[in-house]
């Protein structure tokens, strides 16, 4: 009896140090919603902040969900109506700016399908609540970081966590339904080992890609690793400079004008012209009605509107020459 006892005391303490904790991936997940609009359509929306976890079992059984959604991080395609959902007549952001589900325990239906029962509070009021979902097993990324994918759907009555607001419209029913049905896909990953984002900035090359493969462990040959290495080692000068050459010549290319561009440019640069000769003698004009007394021929003012006009006829010119010849 003894034995039996301190055997299955061990077995616990080894499930409970197995178990582990898997934290939701917010780049890669979603939550959406929708809700019956006038009977026939409906609104749909998503949430863009949440965090929160799964935990596992030392059997790999998901035995625990924790999920907190940030009220301020509705949208739905207007911004009125989102303003509207998170003012006083709906979610009261100010006042209660999170939604969270924690789960009591998760029941498994089949294989990778389970329902995790809990309660959903929101606006400090607290309801059961089953969401069913399903976890994909465990799959490496390009950079050998873990993940699994655990999509889920489930419903709720708005009118049970005070969110009531509503106009009728014919035969006394109402804009909006009680029914809110919501879905989503979370990317998780174990504690700490979040895949870096700036990962998926790295340039998709063919080196690149058998690099990862090697650092994945999926070329272990030797001989393989090196002939790869030296491939593409000494085919990455002359592909460089292909690609430029293909580069510049499509630059030519699309560097040539047409004749109705040259036309409409000859046009308008003579318009322009004609503008900027207009605006030069109005200057020189303007000069001499608001100063007088200091305007003469030949004198300071006259030499510096004529400057004025030969200024912006030669900026014109030179602009009008940058723009045609000088690209």
């Amino acid at each position: 009896m003894k034995i039996l006892i301190i055997s299955c005391f061990l077995l616990l303490l080894t499930s409970n140090s197995f178990a582990k904790k898997w934290t939701i991936n917010e780049d890669h997940s979603e939550i959406f919603f929708s809700i019956p609009y006038l009977k026939v359509s409906e609104v749909t929306g998503r949430f863009h902040q949440f965090l929160g976890f799964i935990e596992f079992d030392g059997l790999n059984k998901p035995k625990n969900l924790s999920v907190v959604v940030k009220v301020e991080s509705i949208e739905t395609g207007n911004k009125m109506r989102d303003g509207h959902l998170k003012g006083n007549d709906f979610f009261q952001k100010i006042r209660f700016p999170e939604i969270l589900f924690q789960s009591e325990r998760i029941k498994e239906l089949k294989h990778n399908t389970y329902i995790a029962i809990g309660r959903l509070t929101i606006k400090k009021i607290s309801r059961p609540l089953q969401i069913e979902f399903t976890l994909s097993d465990p799959i490496n990324d390009t950079w050998s970081f873990k993940s699994r994918f655990a999509k889920f759907k489930a419903s709720i009555k708005r009118s049970e966590f005070d969110i009531n607001w509503n106009k009728t419209i014919s035969r006394n029913e109402y804009l909006l339904g009680d029914e809110i049905k919501f879905w989503g896909t979370f990317q998780i990953q174990p504690l700490n080992e979040k895949t870096p984002d700036n990962k998926h900035m790295i340039p998709d090359t063919a080196y690149i890609r058998d690099r990862e493969r090697i650092a994945r462990g999926e070329i272990n040959d030797q001989s393989a690793k090196t002939e790869l290495e030296t491939k593409f080692t000494e085919n990455s000068g002359p592909v460089v400079e292909k690609k430029n050459a293909q580069v510049s010549k499509q630059l030519i290319k699309d560097d040539k004008k047409t004749t109705l561009w040259w036309s409409a440019f000859f046009v308008l640069g003579f318009l322009g012209f004609i503008s900027v000769i207009l605006i030069s003698i109005y200057s020189k004009n303007f000069l001499s009605d608001f100063f007088p007394t200091y305007y003469k021929e030949n004198g300071y003012f006259d030499y510096l509107s004529d400057a004025i006009l030969i200024g912006w006829v030669l900026l014109y010119s030179v602009s009008l020459w940058v723009i045609g010849w000088g690209q």
